[in-house]
């Protein structure tokens, strides 16, 4: 099971975190990196298997996959 934490404050957001619950065979993914994508620039970690990602970031938006 794969987990997401939001922790808010009163006035407004504070933290996401997410653990992925995987089996131990599969690769890490790697770190963050920061690319642009539609010429704007994100913060996400690659799955070195799949090649995508399930949570990124911006300076507009945060992004997590459930």
């Amino acid at each position: 099971m794969c987990v997401v934490t939001w922790i808010s404050k009163l006035d407004g957001f504070c933290a996401l975190t997410s653990n992925r619950d995987i089996s131990i065979s599969r690769p890490h993914s790697y770190p963050p990196n920061k690319i642009n994508f539609l010429n704007k620039p994100i913060l996400y970690p690659e799955d070195p298997l799949g090649k995508g990602s399930w949570i990124a970031t911006s300076s507009k938006a945060i992004v997590c996959l459930l």
